[in-house]
């Protein structure tokens, strides 16, 4: 086998990297304008890479060609293991619930999902309005019937696959791969801004790369045995197709795989061209419940947002959010670079040079299946949400590790781990300093998408200082009309008598009420103790803390009921059908008339609450009479007479 070194580069490797180096630093981080950003990708990026790249495919290679492109080096020193563990576990868990300090609206979605399924197990094959995949929702109805809900609950399944993804990374790169690549590409995994984010964000999309990698095991082990292992193959057939319950963006992992599969049976072992057959069956069985599912009405609701034809700029968007600029995708891409880090950028190029200048055609092959098909479904989607391609962050990062292979010298161990600690080191310390400083800081996040309320938060706050001077407390979180953030609703529940079990026999002394800050001056006067706020200038929600002797015992029943049926059809828009009309909501909550006691604050929730659905089924006649009644029977609070006024305007502007 011919000796490989950085060394053998005709340019020198450390001069390529560093013109990579500046050029990504410049993109990610200084702001220049579209021009200069051409200029600079063009001169910093495009030619380097290009000179390289012809270079590479000469006669008179960089690198000589050999057999096996991972050449067998050192392994990685016991320091740096005992250091990857103690960072791991660090960065899992340091400062758990305050970076960031408050979840998004999507995982409280999850979160009350999961709650509802611990309690009355549903075997939906697809959730939600987006009509995602069920994986999530199942671990999660199993997760809370061991786990109280709370925000450390919420915090700790994430952290815990987090924790699982970069040794699962490991697994599967050491069935082909060296101890040293392996553990760069553990390294990288583990401590790249992505995963870091994915470490504190419970999200539909945070099994891909734990599946991802597991599937990879089953695949490296087939690809490196003398004759292919049925047992093997069967694995990762049932894996492959388990995988498709995870999320939408799996068919892009499956492609490639069927890829790699393909020209593995039919190039390098064509006498067993009927594993391919296998696999494919194998995972259709797996899937087709889910397929029927899908061919329902309603079920292929986020699969329409794959148009029909590739587009080059929608590619374009994507490229740019992984490597130099995510703040369109934020919260689900880097506020301060792109995901990937101008280090890493730099690293993946020097890593596609080792790959296309030191491996044979199969490995060539392999990885640009692998890469082909995330991209593919990239540029065929109308819109950038970066999640949708994890699956690619996976490879792309295993090139990076190949590009720290790139740069090691040969021949000298101290010099190679220099160059290991270099770009390890740089690189967690470039991702840390993002997530800490600049996407877990409100201030740093763009205006039009601060997707974590403060307002929530400071309610919180309040609340949990008065629960530790009382008790638990009665918290009606349900009469708002805002049924997109319910992240209050989670991280109350250890203290919330309404909504957790273990509370239902306490007595609450403090009722919480969140509504509209216009009710204070009627609620004041029905309750003389009570204390309001305002929780944000710009906000119209007001927090009332109401002591709940003043809160007759029948008005008590009947909020605690109101607060029953709204929370049940909370949850059935946050699983409804896309089909399902908005209109068909209020029929879930008429039942509520029979409970009439008298209350004109309930008879304007009500009546709030019905006109908003008429609203949103676009029916603005029943809507202004709704708001009118809202007034009428019950507070006329000065925000329900401006959305009577409203509707009926919107009503003249339709006639």
């Amino acid at each position: 086998m011919n000796k490989t070194t950085a060394s053998s580069f005709r340019l020198n490797p450390w001069v390529l990297f560093v013109i990579f180096l500046a050029a990504n630093s410049l993109l990610s981080y200084a702001g220049l304008p579209l021009q200069a950003q051409l200029w600079v990708g063009l001169l910093g990026l495009v030619l380097p890479f290009g000179l390289a790249f012809t270079q590479a495919r000469s006669a008179d290679p960089i690198f000589k060609k050999s057999e096996s492109f991972d050449q067998k080096c050192f392994d990685p020193p016991a320091a740096l293991w005992i250091l990857f563990f103690f960072l791991l576990i660090l960065t899992r868990f340091y400062r758990f619930t305050t970076l960031p300090v408050w979840p998004l609206a999507d995982e409280a979605q999850i979160g009350l999902l999961g709650i509802d399924q611990a309690r009355h197990w549903h075997g939906n094959l697809l959730w939600c309005a987006t009509r995602v995949e069920p994986m999530i929702f199942w671990v999660m109805g199993l997760y809370f019937k061991l786990f109280e809900p709370s925000f450390f609950s919420l915090r700790l399944l994430p952290a815990l696959f987090s924790i699982a993804v970069p040794l699962a990374g490991y697994w599967a790169a050491r069935q082909c791969f060296s101890k040293l690549t392996s553990f760069l590409f553990a390294w990288l995994m583990a401590f790249s801004f992505g995963e870091l984010t994915l470490s504190r964000f419970l999200s539909t999309v945070m099994l891909v790369p734990l599946f991802q990698c597991l599937v990879l095991v089953f695949l490296g082990k087939l690809l490196s045995q003398a004759k292919p292992a049925w047992k093997t193959l069967i694995g990762l057939s049932l894996l492959a197709g388990i995988g498709f319950y995870t999320w939408t963006n799996w068919i892009s992992v499956w492609l490639a795989i069927a890829a790699v599969l393909f020209f593995y049976f039919f190039l390098e072992k064509p006498k067993n061209a009927g594993g391919f057959a296998l696999f494919t069956l194998v995972t259709l069985a797996v899937i087709l419940p889910l397929i029927f599912a899908r061919l329902e009405p309603g079920g292929m609701n986020h699969i329409t947002q794959v148009g029909g034809f590739p587009s080059w700029r929608i590619l374009f968007l994507y490229l740019r959010g992984i490597f130099w600029d995510g703040l369109s995708s934020f919260p689900y891409g880097s506020n301060w670079g792109g995901i990937f880090n101008p280090i890493l950028d730099s690293l993946l190029l020097m890593g596609i040079l080792y790959l296309l200048q030191t491996a044979n055609r199969k490995w060539i092959l392999f990885v640009s299946a692998c890469a082909f098909f995330p991209l593919l479904l990239a540029a065929l989607t109308w819109s950038v949400e970066l999640y949708r391609i994890l699956p690619l962050l996976t490879l792309f990062t295993f090139l990076a590790a190949l590009g720290i292979r790139a740069l090691m010298p040969g021949g000298s161990r101290l010099r190679s781990l220099g160059v290991i600690a270099l770009c390890l080191f740089g690189s967690f310390g470039l991702d840390a300093d993002n997530f800490i400083f600049h996407y877990s800081d409100f201030q740093n996040n763009p205006g039009a998408q601060k997707w974590r309320s403060l307002e929530h938060l400071h309610a919180f706050q309040i609340m949990e200082k008065l629960s530790e001077q009382t008790g638990p407390l009665y918290v009606f979180s349900e009469f708002l009309t805002d049924y997109d953030d319910r992240t209050l609703n989670i991280v109350d529940y250890p203290i919330d008598a309404l909504q957790n079990p273990r509370l239902s026999q306490s007595h609450p002394q403090w009722a919480v009420l969140l509504d509209h800050i216009d009710y204070a001056p009627y609620l004041m006067k029905r309750f003389p103790g009570m204390k309001y706020e305002q929780l944000a200038k710009d906000n119209s929600l007001g927090l009332f803390l109401i002591p709940a002797a003043q809160i007759a015992p029948g008005d008590l029943k009947a909020w605690i009921e109101a607060d029953r049926v709204y929370r049940q059809v909370d949850l059935n828009i946050k699983n409804k059908n896309p089909l399902f009309p908005w209109g068909k909501f209020t029929e879930q909550f008429a039942g509520l008339k029979s409970f009439d006691t008298g209350d004109r604050f309930l008879n304007s929730v009500f009546w709030e609450k019905t006109a908003s659905f008429k609203v949103m089924a676009g029916n603005f006649i029943d809507a202004a009479k709704a708001y009118g009644k809202a007034s009428q029977t019950g507070y006329p609070a000065a925000h329900l007479r401006y959305d009577a006024a409203l509707a009926a305007k919107l009503v003249g502007k339709l006639n």
